[in-house]
């Protein structure tokens, strides 16, 4: 299973081409587990070429589960915000969709993305945990997609505060998510999840906490709020879309086992051995994991 997505991966990969970029500081760094880590932010999940080319699949998944790349009810937008960009997927594709629109990206460092980039992206190198680097009222559409594992939970109900701030009046705000929301589990992979609980624990995230992103949107001030869970069954078991999603989540897994290990002291190859297990489990138990979407208007 491992094989057939690194597969799609190195199929996926195409030439860098430069982008319009805007630099901060540089990054302090480790390696954990033979991955890149950064140690001076809360975020916990690798940055490096192996992660990218996973964000990339996990882009393709995301649209196909939820039928599109964004959900509030886009009119004219002149302004766009992607805050946890990453190497931009979602970003070039809203380029192409709305091609009259400025589209500026957001993230603790720069990862080029594959292929050409528009000339109305814009990429900008920042912290959301320090604040969103914009005036008030900058963006008529600002969307957030997974950074569960980035963000603290204290500091949720803050964070979406700064990006109505950012947010036109009138303007929305849209947030996709997904943690710890898994029905029908294994004992493998509850086993692996209590690990991966623990070692988030350390950093201030609960990835629990991620279905409560409506009604922080809500009391952050947004009005018509839209909520709603999506369960995603995981694995072939469920058909195309559940072998999409099994291979995102289980490649997700196998990312942050580096970070489980130093963190917990547990032995990689213990942790492997339970993975290995995992997918034969959700074909047994028909295991599902939980999406959220959430938008609002300013």
């Amino acid at each position: 299973m491992v094989m057939h997505l690194f597969r799609f991966f190195r199929r996926s990969r195409v030439q860098n081409v430069p982008t319009h970029w805007e630099p901060g500081p540089l990054p302090l760094t480790s390696v954990k587990g033979g991955r890149r880590w950064r140690e001076d932010i809360p975020y916990a999940l690798p940055k490096d070429l192996q992660e990218k080319d996973r964000l990339h699949y996990q882009h393709y998944v995301f649209k196909t589960l939820l039928g599109g790349n964004y959900h509030a009810p886009l009119e004219r937008v002149g302004d766009m915000l992607d805050v946890g960009c990453g190497p931009g997927y979602w970003m070039l594709e809203m380029a192409r969709q709305f091609p009259q629109a400025r589209i500026c990206g957001l993230d603790t460092e720069f990862a080029l993305p594959h292929g050409p980039v528009a000339s109305n992206c814009r990429f900008v190198q920042g912290n959301i945990l320090h604040g969103l680097p914009f005036a008030e009222e900058s963006f008529d559409y600002t969307h957030q997609r997974l950074l569960v594992a980035a963000l603290p939970a204290q500091a949720w109900p803050w964070e979406i505060k700064e990006l109505l701030r950012v947010t036109r009046s009138g303007g929305w705000v849209e947030l996709v998510e997904a943690g710890d929301g898994f029905s029908n589990p294994g004992p493998q992979t509850e086993r692996f999840l209590g690990w991966v609980r623990e070692a988030l624990r350390a950093r201030g995230i609960d990835p629990s906490a991620i279905a409560q992103i409506g009604r922080w949107l809500e009391e952050a001030g947004a009005h018509q709020v839209f909520f709603r869970t999506i369960p995603c069954p995981l694995g072939s078991w469920a058909g195309h879309e559940g072998e999409l999603w099994g291979k995102d989540v289980f490649a997700g897994f196998h990312a942050v086992k580096g970070l489980v290990s130093a963190q917990l002291g547990i032995p990689l190859q213990e942790i492997e051995l339970a993975l290995a297990k995992v997918p034969q489990e959700w074909a047994k138990y028909h295991t599902s994991n939980n999406i959220y979407v959430a938008y609002g208007k300013k």
